[in-house]
């Protein structure tokens, strides 16, 4: 008999952003969703556009489990682990120690391939890019709760937003990503049950 499901379903408990005021609430199983889409958007994007070769269906499901252990970490804000170097590097070891006993909650036969989904080390561009997945639904959240009125979230906003055209100045299918789908988010998007009407039709 396994927990590993029983603990992983404990991240719609796993709510992010507890240290600020919000409109709508956001748990890391919705989290981990976004970014899983997004992924698989800029990796389809990278490999078609920019000639790059990143395995689409290992990087979607790396998302889908990359913030797996703040189930018992819970979400701490950029700021937080990133406060100084040996923050993040004692963040970074807990998230490696939680992920280990994630797998090792799994029957043997399984945990070779569930390591390779918890621990991209092995490949840095699958890592970078749920690393801009991760950015830009942060940038989704935000945007989001600044529209509403909220001034909780001003100043994550202008420190993602400058975060986001660094990260996006060295990468290409990044800035294109940017470009083509992100105005489109929170402004302007059509209710969905009024789609466009094709012309054609």
């Amino acid at each position: 008999m396994s927990d590993f499901y029983a603990l992983l379903y404990r991240m719609r408990y796993t709510l992010r952003w507890s240290s600020l005021f919000y409109f709508l609430p956001e748990d890391v199983s919705q989290h981990s969703c976004n970014v899983a889409m997004i992924t698989h958007g800029l990796a389809v994007l990278k490999n078609e556009r920019y000639h790059g070769n990143v395995d689409v269906g290992r990087a979607v499901v790396c998302a889908l489990y990359h913030d797996a252990a703040d189930v018992v970490v819970t979400h701490m804000i950029a700021p937080v682990k990133q406060h100084n170097v040996q923050m993040s590097r004692a963040v970074l070891e807990f998230h490696n120690e939680v992920n280990d006993y994630c797998i090792d909650l799994l029957p043997e036969i399984m945990r070779d391939s569930f390591t390779s989904v918890f621990h991209v080390d092995d490949d840095p561009e699958i890592a970078d890019i749920i690393s801009c997945a991760d950015q830009v639904d942060a940038l989704f959240k935000c945007r989001f709760e600044v529209e509403r009125g909220n001034s909780d979230f001003i100043i994550p906003l202008s420190e993602i937003e400058v975060k986001l055209e660094k990260t996006s100045s060295t990468r290409p299918y990044f800035e294109h990503f940017l470009r083509e789908f992100v105005v489109h988010v929170n402004n302007g998007a059509p209710y969905p049950r009024y789609m466009r009407r094709n012309p054609n039709v």
